[in-house]
């Protein structure tokens, strides 16, 4: 754009008759660059693609200027990217105008529609971590694995919590902020609980966690102490063993011969047939297989048995404090261990 000359000639005549200058001004105006309309829902972001820009011509990129008709929208114009920024505010229809003047003052006005909708949009559960074949398994009195609840919303704002008229296991407890379910379980049981993922707009997702919780509570067995008994003399020993919620069921190792264990009722009993001494192992298992486990020791003596051939059984030595094997020995030297 500028003032240009021309030289005038007549025909056959090679010397010019006149000199003009032309003027050419520039009028033309920048052209905007945006979207024909704006869509945006209540807390969420602008989309990408709604850049507005403006070009000229001559002089190539204008930044435009961009009024948005109310702050009530809750977007703004960054003019260094050329992009709507924010989350769509207060519900309604509102007008971009948009204008681009380039440097000869030549301007150009544009109008684009702006609609910020309700939120429709329900929040998304993304993940549920820590299940075991897709629910929440655990024992009473252990902690279960840590069960995490992802969610997210195109607001980025998630709000969650236990459904009302559902419940966690007794002993569980769930942290709405980090997602997080922990504890021990303090009942046995099934069943299940709904987490329920909520955005500012009051809209809702709902995720149902079934959860099976066995026995991890082991039987209390109560040690009877030594049992003390004669060869060829019936002899009982009953264990104090019980558990919270199931039956239990007793063996033994170990036992001296002739003696045995009642499963059912946790007694020993029986008639000793030789003279020893030793430990038996007691374990009680209740019905989910947890168990506890007792020793219990035990001395047999053979009432009858006469180490010297005096004829003077070695129990009644060993009551007189008399050694079994030397009577002339103190009682100790010499005993049989």
């Amino acid at each position: 754009m500028g003032g240009y000359s021309v030289e005038l000639f007549e025909s056959e005549n090679t010397e010019a008759i006149d000199t003009e200058i032309i003027r050419v001004a520039d009028k033309t105006a920048p052209v905007i660059i945006a979207p024909t309309e704006i869509t945006v829902s209540v807390g969420a972001p602008v989309a990408d693609g709604n850049e507005i820009t403006a070009e000229d011509a001559v002089e190539g990129s204008v930044i435009p200027t961009v009024q948005i008709g109310h702050s009530g929208s809750g977007l703004t114009y960054d003019e260094a990217t050329g992009k709507l920024t924010g989350k769509g505010g207060k519900p309604g229809d509102y007008v971009i105008t948009v204008t681009a003047k380039g440097s000869k003052g030549n301007t150009v006005v544009k109008q684009i529609p702006l609609s910020v909708r309700p939120d429709t949009q329900n929040p998304t559960i993304d993940d549920v971590l820590g299940l075991s074949e897709g629910k929440i398994v655990g024992k009473t009195g252990q902690e279960i694995a840590p069960v995490t609840i992802k969610a997210s919303d195109d607001s980025g704002k998630v709000v969650m919590s236990v459904k009302k008229g559902t419940a966690l296991p007794k002993g569980l407890v769930f942290n709405p902020t980090t997602g997080v379910i922990i504890g021990k379980p303090q009942q046995i049981g099934t069943g299940s609980f709904t987490i329920v993922a909520t955005d500012p707009s009051g809209n809702k997702t709902e995720q149902e966690i079934a959860y099976v919780i066995t026995d991890g509570v082991k039987p209390t067995v109560k040690n009877p102490g030594a049992l003390d008994a004669f060869v060829g003399e019936e002899v009982t020993l009953p264990i104090e063993a019980k558990d919270d919620n199931e039956k239990v069921t007793c063996k033994a190792t170990g036992l001296a011969k002739g003696l045995s264990i009642d499963p059912k009722t946790c007694t020993i009993s029986g008639t000793p047939t030789e003279e020893t001494a030793g430990n038996s192992v007691v374990t009680v298992t209740d019905e989910a297989g947890n168990t506890t486990s007792v020793t219990v020791a035990y001395n047999v003596i053979d009432k009858k048995k006469d180490t010297d051939g005096d004829g003077v059984p070695d129990a009644q030595k060993v009551s007189n404090n008399t050694n079994p094997v030397n009577p002339n020995l103190p009682g100790d030297v010499g005993r049989p261990q």
